[in-house]
Order: structure tokens, then C-alpha cells, then sequence
């Protein structure tokens, strides 16, 4: 009796992919401690590509009263989106749903603000709101991009798992047609 493949169980990682996933989150967070828990001097060495690219942009004519703020903003966006996409990734949540989205936003922003209170006694820091508004942006956005990725990898894995099969046993439960049965041996 010819051996037929199992069905792709594409609902969640892999053991391989979480752990993965969680130790890169680790580095991630580690990073994030250091970045935004150092004194200025220090941190500035990292952070100080912001202040070249506001320099870059008054270069061609963009005051660098606008441009710097804007990049700082952008930045604490970028710097973020990790925050979000570990959730999906690394906890890993099962579904976007509305509970779960509100509970990574919220939790992105309150360790968000935590940062900024804990800057008060860094020397050299300066703590602000946009800091916190712009790191929750971050958080929620890298929450969708996720999900979206995601959906894409589920999709793509789906699409590869199921295809060549070309039996009913072997295609998802959803696509199944009720009362048919696999084929007897």
C-alpha cells in the first residue's frame, strides 16, 4: 500500500521556527535595554545616525528643526515594530482578534512608558510623550505587519502542502466536502 503524505499543519510555527523566533526576541529586547537605558553620551553613538540624516536633509534645504524631529519620530516607529511582531511570532497568538491586538498595543505602550520614566533618572535622557506615542505606533504596526506576513507564509504553505495532493483526504478540513470520504485501500 503506497504511504500517502501527511497534511501541512499550517496553524502554527514550527518548534525550530518559535525558538527561533524567542531568542531573537530576547536579543531584541536586550538591545532595546541598552539603547534606550544608557546614558546619552553612550547611546548617542548608536543613535546618532538620525542627527546625520537631519544634517543630510538640511543639506538640501529642509531646516533641521523640521527634519530631525521627524526622523526621531520615524526612528522610535522603527525601533518598535519588533515589539509588535514578537507577539505574533514568538508568544505566538493564534488569530488577530480584537482582544489580543488591544493587549500587545497596550502592553507595547506601557513598556513604552516605562522607558521614558525610567529616563528621568538616566543622565543625559529626555523624556517625552511623542517618545511614547511613536513607540505604540511602532508596536501597532509591527503587530499587522506580522499578521499580514503571516497570512502570507499560511497562504504560500498551504498552497505548496495541498496542492499536489490532488485527493480529498489530503485537503484542508475547511475545503473538504461533507460526506466524502478518503478513498479505501
Amino acid at each position: 500500500m503506497p504511504h500517502s503524505p501527511a497534511p501541512v499543519d499550517t496553524s502554527r510555527p514550527g518548534r525550530g521556527a518559535l525558538v527561533t523566533w524567542r531568542l531573537l526576541t530576547l536579543a531584541y529586547l536586550g538591545a532595546l535595554a541598552w539603547l534606550v537605558l544608557t546614558p546619552a553620551a553612550v547611546a548617542g553613538q548608536a543613535t546618532g545616525v538620525v542627527t546625520l540624516f537631519a544634517r543630510a536633509l538640511h543639506s538640501l534645504g529642509i531646516p533641521f528643526a523640521v527634519g530631525y524631529p521627524v526622523l526621531e519620530f520615524t526612528a522610535n516607529i522603527v525601533l518598535f515594530l519588533p515589539f509588535g511582531a514578537a507577539a505574533v511570532f514568538a508568544v505566538p497568538l493564534r488569530a488577530p482578534a480584537a482582544a489580543s491586538t488591544l493587549i500587545v498595543i497596550g502592553t507595547g505602550c506601557l513598556a513604552s512608558t516605562a522607558i521614558e520614566l525610567t529616563q528621568l533618572a538616566v543622565p543625559g535622557r529626555v523624556t517625552t510623550i511623542s517618545d511614547v506615542i511613536a513607540n505604540t505606533l511602532g508596536t501597532a504596526i509591527g503587530l499587522a505587519l506580522a499578521w499580514w506576513v503571516r497570512g502570507l507564509i499560511r497562504r504560500r504553505r498551504a498552497r505548496r502542502g495541498y496542492a499536489d495532493l490532488g485527493s480529498a483526504q489530503h485537503a484542508p478540513p475547511a475545503t473538504r466536502r461533507r460526506g466524502s470520504a478518503p478513498p479505501s485501500a
